[in-house]
């Protein structure tokens, strides 16, 4: 089963908000950009999911929004959970993005370029819709997180999904933005809240194995966000 159809099977279970620890961490990084970027400007919303971005955007302003992903399940539900005129939902693939060239503002990719295994073609097709001077901002599970032994995945009837992940790390950004002629603006790294630091709670959790793991998991990050600008 790849990637795609496991996204099929969580779109039932998944919601426009941040719906668990790690993704809490994120969010508020994302929201503090996003409030700052969005006004009157238009955004790309990359492996948009239920539109979680796209909410936050037209929350903050922005004047038009188009958000794509690859599972149709996930852009079917992303329309019905976000009703607005400045958003349109189409399918798409961060490979090879159905958009003209340097015809948005803003690209936004949450939690989704770990799931392509080619950094530099993902990061020039962002590059390539949008903008001159216009903006990339990407999150991504963490890789130190990664090469700690966490895992992605989510609960399905009991049984663990594990969604495939592929670690890009700082030196292969590093050399796709040099490549690409993309200029950092900033990194910043998202932490799991310690209110959730209850081992009995999470001890069953498939990726934890044993409670010297899960005190790890509050002092390494647990997501990046790379802006970048064109």
């Amino acid at each position: 089963m790849d990637n795609i159809e496991k996204y099929d099977m969580w779109s039932y279970n998944y919601t426009n908000e941040p719906f668990n620890p790690l993704m809490e961490s994120e969010h508020h990084i994302l929201k503090s950009k996003l409030q700052s970027y969005c006004l009157n400007r238009t955004v790309i919303d990359a492996a948009c999911g239920c539109g979680r971005v796209s909410k936050l955007c037209i929350e903050y302003g922005a004047k038009k929004i188009l958000a794509f992903d690859y599972s149709k399940l996930m852009v079917e539900k992303c329309k019905k959970m976000n009703s607005s005129s400045k958003l349109t939902v189409i399918q798409g693939n961060l490979l090879s993005i159905p958009l003209a060239d340097n015809s948005f503002d803003i690209f936004i990719s949450s939690l989704a370029i770990g799931h392509v295994h080619d950094l530099f073609t993902a990061l020039s097709e962002a590059k390539r819709v949008i903008t001159n001077g216009g903006d990339i901002i990407i999150s991504d599970f963490h890789p130190v997180r990664a090469l700690c032994g966490f895992s992605r995945g989510f609960i399905k009837n009991n049984t663990h999904i594990k969604l495939e992940h592929f670690i890009h790390d700082v030196s292969n950004w590093i050399h796709c933005c040099n490549k690409l002629n993309l200029k950092l603006v900033d990194i910043q790294e998202g932490f799991i809240d310690n209110k959730y630091k209850d081992y009995n709670k999470w001890k069953n959790e498939p990726d934890l194995f044993n409670q010297e793991q899960f005190n790890l998991a509050f002092k390494i990050p647990s997501v990046w966000v790379i802006h970048l600008k064109k």
